[in-house]
């Protein structure tokens, strides 16, 4: 955040900025990159929900092999669609009603 307010770069590429890092202190990662993007566009890869939550949009990536070719696809997600997603990246592709409810109520908290 530091460099972002004195550097005119204006657009900001964070990859797997979860590496090492889990639970409040990426809660505190998605509040701070949340700041950085009201000056700056910023697109951040990340698989920790409490990151992911805090973006504007929201994007799955993913990849398949099609007839020995490697395919990726970017999804945007939103209303239910992006509460699934969430839950799927706190509890696996089993959702359940607790990762349901605990992702609905993680994006409503990210929102205020």
């Amino acid at each position: 955040t530091v460099l972002a307010e004195a550097d005119a770069v204006p657009i900001l590429v964070f990859d797997e900025i979860d590496a090492n890092v889990g639970g409040e202190i990426g809660h505190a990662v998605g509040r701070k990159l949340r700041t950085v993007a009201a000056s700056r566009q910023v697109l951040c890869i990340t698989h920790l929900p409490q990151v992911a939550v805090f973006g504007n949009t929201h994007f799955v990536v993913s990849k398949a092999v099609q007839k020995n070719r490697t395919l990726t696809r970017i999804t945007p997600v939103s209303g239910s669609d992006r509460a699934e997603e969430v839950a799927r990246m706190l509890g696996g592709k089993d959702l359940t009603p607790v990762t349901l409810e605990h992702a609905r109520k993680m994006l409503e908290s990210a929102a205020l």
